[in-house]
């Protein structure tokens, strides 16, 4: 029963941390909640520093104390979720100068909610440490399997419980803990009588009921009111339609009239004779808009003609097209209608995914004549279908494509569709085939003539996937004639800003046909300079898939807010150049970049100043005359594409340089040198760039806590037991190296296979408890060294170094040569390799600690401080050295460590 006991304490310990990333996320933004949680997570530190100046008086009262904690630990994660809901945190004003120091308070705030648990909590594990010091290997065993299982426990609870009520999951694991710890003899031994026993075990039951009831009653958490959600929410008649939970996420599905597909319309659609966006339903996760899906009544598609999505579809005739993101669906029918052959799907989100195949149009769109300006374009009605696109006789019950050309059912309508949780649940688009024979059912029955006056589309929309477009760009068949990136998509997945990488843009170019098109959408609302990252990743993208001038197989047009970039693996022709500028001129698009551009020609239509964290405002132009329109992305993109410079104010004050596999941030572009400026001037800051702060802020904090953990006990005469100075300090340097190492070595797996399984909550899960758990047992393992540390330990790390040195060298070449293999047998790589370095690395830290018991005592708890501290610093540390140096050089700074720790290994004192 003595490891039962850590064993519980520390599954509930690692749920809540869980459980808090996901309440941030939905409550705020997770940004911030990792702020708040890093910093609570130092109350396990303080903890050991308090177990090591006051250890003798605990352990005195350690069978008292396995009791107690775990009861105060369910009253305190009671207590501080419910007043985390009464915080009135505002993260944006955050960025406002007069406004901020409140918000500091608010966050204050949250860290005293939560330090109690965490305190709590550590004292029982390094009260544990301290108290059965002949057993820790085995108590570090129960510690981490304890861990690894809670982590998978709350993930996979995620998607059945309530995401407010997922800590009353953590009550019944403590209560159980403290039961199995129920106060021992009385002083002089004698046996405590049965009614006092069940009277401490009826006080544990009624602390975690009334626990219990804390969390259910005086709940306040919500989302909140700065969230898009809420905003939608509080829109009269607003119709909750589904409410879905998952470990990604907690997803609603609203409809209202507010509610409408996006699409980058020009200003002038009314000119145009183009109708507006239609109504849709609204589906948002975690608060935030994911995407619109059509409602279930017909729609007007004319909006098309005054689309800046459509210019693809009129420079080539698409008769393959990849889309990676469907819109919710809108975009396969606007593929179709712009004269697709074939449409391949590809979605990243299961929920959504499933939301798609099960709530589509239940009539087809009201399709409009489209007025295309090229002449030499044909219409859709004139592009014919390749082999690919043939649809094949549908089946009895089966889905079919009709004489409309629209996907629909050959029996009753959806009754091919697979509904959430069911057993045809969408799977991995693995192969091209799997696109070949599956006709998109989403898209019931159309009448078999079309509105007079439209030609009606004839093309074949195979059913949506769950995939990446890198695992289909790697085993495509065939080439794409387009492949198209919905806007939502890089936002809908964390694995998808893979996709704005080097590589990933030479591989979907790599599975274009010839003069095919990439046509990547990249917002400028806020930032005009992403656009100008986006393009530099494209141009570096051209170069690895071989073109030779990059800078003439690029054209970008943009709207008021949105940038479309059209990279094919051929230069661009005159005739092509001639077409995109007379679709952007009639519809008052800018056309930024195009081989041969004269910058004092091109009319610039939606102005576009620079923005400028240098000077107070943006540049003006003086004098008593309205000033010209300006587009300030057009005069990046002709010195750094045209004359290859790079030395506007633009790449000067922010780092533009191109997203890669190894560096893939592409929002991550504040220069470590500029953060004054960027303070100076933070209400122009968008969210995407307040995780770097706030990973700048976590580290400055930590680096100083840690040394504020390291000099406490130290000030204490005789506080470390009989070690001297330079045992303290090589100590300290020993686990330092394990504390920052395991966590580099853990982060990056989690990234790497982030990007392999298309799924940040699978590779968390996955790797997270692979490791924890063979960590435990490696800590089993390693009693066997216990006679001989310092052996087991150079052992240990050698080989934690030698594995970490050789996947550094071939993980990525591993990962891209798996990217298409089934899903079951990719998570199975995926435990194989993080399982094996967790085994290794349970090692070091239970023979180390072994190795202080008796009079050297003191220091087992102060390890455990140092070692949870420097696990704080290393998650901001690691993320920084990434977004500078990239994931290898993090990887690499992992072996240096285990190489340091092997070489600062204590042994046994001698006797």
């Amino acid at each position: 029963m003595r490891y039962l006991g850590i064993f519980l304490v520390c599954l509930a310990s690692i749920a809540f941390e869980i459980f808090l990333v996901r309440h941030f996320a939905i409550t705020n933004w997770s940004e911030y909640g990792y702020w708040v949680i890093s910093m609570a997570m130092a109350g396990y530190s303080i903890s050991g520093v308090v177990l090591c100046l006051f250890g003798p008086a605990f352990e005195r009262r350690q069978n008292a104390l396995f009791y107690a904690l775990p009861v105060a630990m369910m009253l305190c994660c009671a207590l501080g979720y419910a007043a985390l809901g009464r915080i009135p945190f505002n993260p944006l004003e955050l960025q406002n100068q007069e406004l901020f120091a409140g918000q500091l308070l608010n966050i204050g705030k949250y860290y005293l909610a939560l330090f109690p648990f965490f305190f709590t909590s550590g004292l029982y594990v390094g009260l544990s440490f301290l108290a059965r010091q002949e057993d820790i290997p085995k108590i570090y065993m129960a510690d981490l399997v304890g861990a690894g299982l809670g982590a998978a426990a709350l993930l996979a609870a995620l998607a059945y419980v309530p995401p407010f009520s997922a800590p009353l999951l953590l009550l019944p694991p403590l209560a159980l803990a403290a039961l199995t710890s129920l106060p021992g003899p009385k002083a002089g031994g004698a046996a405590r009588p049965l009614p006092s026993r069940l009277g401490f075990a009826a006080l544990a039951l009624l602390a975690c009921g009334a626990a219990g009831l804390i969390i259910r009653d005086h709940n306040a958490a919500s989302f909140s009111q700065y969230k898009s959600v809420s905003m939608a929410l509080n829109v009269e008649d607003c119709r909750l339609v589904a409410e879905i939970r998952s470990p990604r996420g907690h997803y609603l599905l609203l409809d209202n009239y507010m509610e409408r597909h996006d699409p980058d319309l020009s200003n002038n659609y009314e000119l145009l004779g183009a109708g507006g966006p239609p109504p849709a339903l609204g589906l948002y996760r975690d608060g935030e808009r994911l995407a619109a899906l059509p409602q279930r009544r017909s729609y007007d598609t004319g909006y098309l003609t005054a689309s800046l999505d459509g210019l693809p579809y009129l420079l080539r005739q698409p008769q393959r097209v990849l889309l990676a993101g469907g819109r919710g669906g809108f975009h396969v029918r606007e593929a179709l209608e712009l004269g697709a052959a074939q449409v391949d799907t590809v979605e990243s989100d299961p929920v959504l995914l499933e939301l798609v195949l099960s709530h589509g149009p239940s009539t087809p769109p009201k399709a409009s004549a489209l007025r295309l300006p090229l002449a030499e374009t044909p219409p859709a009605a004139e592009f014919t279908a390749g082999p690919a696109a043939e649809a094949l006789p549908p089946a009895a019950g089966q889905a079919g494509v009709n004489q409309a050309g629209v996907v629909g059912q050959a029996a009753e309508p959806h009754s091919g569709n697979p509904q959430p949780g069911s057993a045809s649940a969408p799977r991995e688009a693995s192969t091209d085939a799997a696109f070949a024979d599956a006709p998109f059912a989403a898209m019931p029955d159309a009448p078999a003539t079309a509105p007079t006056g439209h030609n009606a589309p004839t093309g074949h929309a195979t059913t949506p996937r769950l995939g990446s477009p890198l695992a289909l760009a790697a085993r495509a068949a065939k080439p794409y004639s387009i492949i198209d990136i919905s806007p939502e998509f890089l936002d809908q997945g964390q694995a998808n800003k893979y996709l704005l990488t080097a590589e990933g843009i030479a591989r979907l170019l790599r599975s274009l046909s010839p003069d095919g098109l990439l046509s990547l959408p990249m917002g400028i609302g806020e930032l005009p300079v992403y656009a100008l990252k986006a393009v530099a990743t494209v141009r570096a993208g051209l170069a690895l898939a071989g073109a030779a001038e990059p800078a003439r197989h690029i054209i970008v047009v943009r709207s008021a807010f949105t940038a479309r970039i059209l990279a094919s693996p051929a230069p661009f022709t005159q005739a092509d150049i001639a077409a995109a500028r007379a679709f952007a001129a009639e519809r008052s698009f800018d056309t930024p970049y195009f081989p041969g551009i004269d910058p004092a020609t091109v009319e610039v239509f939606n102005d576009l100043p620079p923005v400028s964290f240098e000077h107070a405002t943006s540049d003006a132009v003086a004098g008593d005359e309205a000033p010209a329109a300006r587009d300030a992305l057009m005069d990046d993109l002709v010195a750094f594409l045209r004359h290859g410079k790079a030395e506007s104010s633009s790449f000067r004050f922010f780092d533009l340089s191109p997203s890669t596999q190894d560096r893939p941030f592409f929002h991550e572009i504040l220069r470590l040198e500029r953060i004054p400026q960027v303070l100076a001037r933070m209400e122009l800051l968008p969210r995407q760039e307040v995780g770097y702060l706030v990973n700048v802020a976590v580290l400055a904090q930590s680096a100083l806590f840690a040394l504020i953990v390291f000099l406490l006990p130290l000030a204490r005469r005789r506080g470390l037991g009989s070690l001297g100075g330079k045992g303290v300090l090589a100590g300290f340097g020993y686990f330092l190296c394990l504390g920052l190492g395991f966590l580099f070595v853990e982060i990056v797996l989690i990234e790497r296979f982030t990007f392999f399984l298309n799924d940040p909550a699978q590779a968390f899960a996955l790797v997270l408890s692979a490791m924890l758990i063979a960590s435990g047992l490696g800590s089993a393992f390693s009693s066997r060294f216990v006679p001989r540390p310092r052996a087991g330990i150079r052992l240990a790390c050698g080989i934690t170094a030698s594995i970490t040195a050789a996947l550094g060298l071939l993980l990525p070449r591993l990962l891209d040569l798996a990217l298409a293999w089934p899903d079951p047998a990719k998570a199975a790589l995926a435990v194989a390799i993080a399982a094996p370095l967790g085994f290794f690395m349970g090692m070091p830290f239970p023979l180390a600690l072994s190795t202080y018991r008796g009079a050297a005592s003191p220091f087992i708890p102060w390890a455990w401080s140092v070692n949870g501290a420097l696990s704080v610093v290393a998650t901001p540390l690691a993320s920084l050295l990434a977004v500078s140096f990239g994931y290898a050089t993090v990887f690499a700074a992992s072996l240096g460590l285990y190489g340091l720790a092997a070489l600062l290994a204590p042994d046994r004192p001698k006797q």
